[in-house]
């Protein structure tokens, strides 16, 4: 005969009998916060001085102009693996948000590993069409070193809310806070990136490239709002 569990101290039973355990922890968002802490401690290893950089130039624009200066490569080893961070943190917020406000409820009847996919897909369709476009509007307005500037810009905000995103993403996914209002909050970080790259692009086109307030602005629509409304309604009414 073995030992009940509750005898020889003063601690009661709160159930008479056993309750059984419903829930279905799902294995899937713990590898993927583990390959993402693995990519931030793989940088930190080999390339930390790098990180520091990008992390400055996101809030220095002196940062970002000395940055571009040294021929900052979007294709080397540590930009990839920044900018694939943030594509997994930035797919990883969206399924979360998806899960968690009624409102979206975006592919509700597929699993959750799918609808994780499914942002991953949209935000790898989302950030190359941008690119293409501003290239295409660069070439046109025959401007592509404001383009270019334009995109670094972009591109070190975007790695740097990647490495902002992750623990706060860890902390949604594992701790017992409400995740509304940490998911709220890193809405308004992401809203905050977006204002400062507009900022950015109004201070880079009509103050240093002395553009036309017209031209910026359909320099604006054309780059960094137009996209995002198009492709947001396009999978708001598809999916």
């Amino acid at each position: 005969m073995y030992e009940h569990i509750f005898s020889g101290h003063n601690l009661n039973p709160v159930n008479d009998y056993p309750i059984f355990n419903n829930s279905s922890p799902l294995m899937w968002p713990s590898i993927i916060l583990i390959i993402c802490v693995g990519l931030f401690v793989f940088l930190r290893i080999t390339t930390f001085p790098k990180v520091v950089s990008v992390l400055r130039s996101s809030i220095s624009m002196q940062s970002v102009k000395q940055l571009e200066r040294e021929e900052f490569n979007p294709f080397n080893p540590t930009s990839f693996a920044l900018s694939l961070l943030f594509v997994l943190m930035l797919s990883f917020f969206l399924y979360k948000a998806n899960n968690e406000f009624q409102q979206l409820q975006i592919l509700n009847q597929k699993s959750d590993l799918i609808q994780f996919a499914f942002f991953i897909l949209c935000v790898c369709i989302f950030l190359p069409i941008k690119f293409g476009i501003r290239k295409v509007v660069g070439h046109i307005s025959n401007e592509p070193a404001l383009t270019n500037e334009i995109f670094y810009n972009n591109l070190v905000i975007n790695q740097s809310l990647g490495i902002l995103l992750l623990p706060i993403m860890i902390i949604i996914e594992f701790s017992h806070l409400n995740p509304v209002y940490l998911l709220v909050s890193t809405g308004i970080i992401i809203t905050t990136s977006l204002f400062i790259k507009l900022y950015r692009g109004v201070v880079f086109s009509l103050f240093e490239n002395r553009i036309g307030l017209l031209q910026v602005f359909i320099y604006l629509c054309a780059l960094e709002i137009l996209p995002f409304l198009v492709f947001l309604k396009f999978i708001m009414t598809n999916f």
